[in-house]
C-alpha cells in the first residue's frame, strides 16, 4: 500500500471482466462511466425494483452512500437519446471510499451499440464486504435472443414511460402431442431464444423453465445461451402428453413473468388469479392474435433465408415485454 499526496491510502487499481466478481470493503460507492462518442447517464436500482439507492446521480456519475441492498448499476445514453449510436463503447469505474483508503475496480471497455441501456455491475452486500459482479458476456446467445435482445432495447427506448417492475421469469412449455411439428420446426425453440433475448435486455433473471406433458421435466436455466438447445433436447426425448397438464404452478406475486409456451390458447388455464401469458407458435392459430396476454410467433414470418424480420419481432417483443413492465404514466394516474 502506498500513500497519496494528501495522505490518503492509495488502493491498488483492479481489472473486472464480463461473468466475473470480487469483495471490495463497504463504504462510499462512487461509480463513473464515459464513452469517446457522447453523453452517458447512469442510474442504480434494488434489486426489487423498488427505490433506487442512489444519493446523487448526474451524467457519468453516481454516487451511494451505503448499499444496504442488491443494487444494479446500469449506463443508458445521454442527451435524450432513445438508444446509443453506432460503434459506441462505454468504460466505467467504481471506487469504494472507506475514509482511510479507496479501492478502485475498472470494468473491461463495453460494445453497447444500438442498446438502450447496458448493466454495468451488480453490488451485492456480503457481511463487511460488498460483491461486485459484472455480467457475464452475451455474444454466445443465439440469433433470435441476440435479435430479440436488441428489439427489447429498441421498445424500451421509444417508450420512456416503461418501467421494467419484474425481478425473474418462469416458462412452462406445453409437451402435449399437438406440439410435435412445432418442436420439429424450430418454432419452439425460436420462442424460448426470444424469451432468453428479452431477459438479458431488461436483466430479470430466467428463474425456472419447465415441460409439461406425460411428466414435469425441468429445464436447467444456469446457462442462457444453451436453454433453448436444453429445451430442444429433452422435448425431442421425452414422451408427449395428451390433453391439457395436470401440473399447475403455484401463484407468484407481481415480480414474476410467467409465459406459457403452446399451441393453443386455452392451453394451461389460470392458477388462482393468475393466467400466464401464452406465446402461440401455431401461426394458423389466428383467434389468439389479438387476445390480450397472448402473442403469436410465426417462425416463418419472423425468418426467411437466416434474415430476421426486425418488424415482426418488435412487435412480438412489444407483447412479451408488457408481462414485465408498468407505465409511469399510468402510476401517476
Amino acid at each position: 500500500m502506498t500513500v497519496g499526496r494528501d495522505g490518503v491510502a492509495a488502493m491498488p487499481t483492479y481489472f473486472l471482466d464480463r461473468g466475473t466478481s470480487m469483495l471490495l470493503p463497504r463504504g462510499l460507492v462512487r461509480v463513473t462511466a464515459d464513452s469517446p462518442t457522447g453523453v452517458v447517464r447512469l442510474e442504480a436500482w434494488q434489486m426489487d425494483r423498488s427505490e433506487g439507492p442512489a444519493d446523487i446521480a448526474h451524467s457519468g456519475l453516481l454516487l451511494i452512500r451505503a448499499v444496504q441492498t442488491p443494487t444494479v448499476v446500469a449506463a443508458y445514453p445521454g442527451d435524450d437519446a432513445s438508444s446509443f449510436g453506432p460503434g459506441t463503447f462505454v468504460s466505467a469505474e467504481i471506487q469504494v471510499d472507506r475514509g482511510v483508503g479507496v479501492d478502485r475496480v475498472q470494468f473491461v471497455e463495453l460494445d453497447v451499440s444500438g442498446m438502450h441501456r447496458v448493466e454495468l455491475a451488480r453490488l451485492v452486500p456480503a457481511g463487511d464486504r460488498i460483491r461486485v459482479t459484472m455480467p457475464p458476456p452475451d455474444g454466445d446467445l443465439g440469433p433470435f435472443a441476440l435479435a430479440a435482445r436488441d428489439a427489447t432495447h429498441r421498445v424500451l427506448g421509444a417508450n420512456r414511460t416503461l418501467r421494467v417492475t419484474a425481478t425473474g421469469i418462469d416458462v412452462d412449455i406445453d409437451a402435449t402431442a399437438s406440439m410435435a411439428r412445432w418442436i420439429d420446426d424450430g418454432s419452439v425453440a425460436a420462442a424460448v431464444d426470444i424469451l432468453v433475448g428479452v431477459s438479458s435486455a431488461v436483466g430479470c433473471s430466467m428463474r425456472t423453465m419447465r415441460l409439461l406433458g406425460a411428466a414435469e421435466i425441468v429445464i436447467d436455466v444456469s446457462e442462457p445461451t444453451r436453454i433453448a438447445e436444453r429445451v430442444d433436447a429433452a422435448l425431442r426425448s421425452v414422451g408427449m402428453g395428451v390433453g391439457l397438464p395436470t401440473h399447475r404452478r403455484p401463484s407468484r406475486g407481481g415480480d414474476t413473468g410467467w409465459y406459457a409456451i403452446t399451441d393453443s390458447s386455452s392451453w394451461l388455464g389460470r392458477v388462482g388469479e393468475h393466467r400466464p401469458h401464452l406465446i402461440v407458435v401455431a401461426p394458423t392459430h389466428r383467434a389468439a392474435a389479438d387476445a390480450e396476454g397472448t402473442t403469436v410467433v410465426d417462425r416463418g414470418a419472423l425468418a426467411v433465408e437466416r434474415n430476421i424480420s426486425a418488424t415482426a419481432l418488435d412487435r412480438i417483443v412489444g407483447s412479451l415485454v408488457a408481462e414485465l413492465t408498468t407505465s409511469t404514466e399510468e402510476s401517476r394516474t
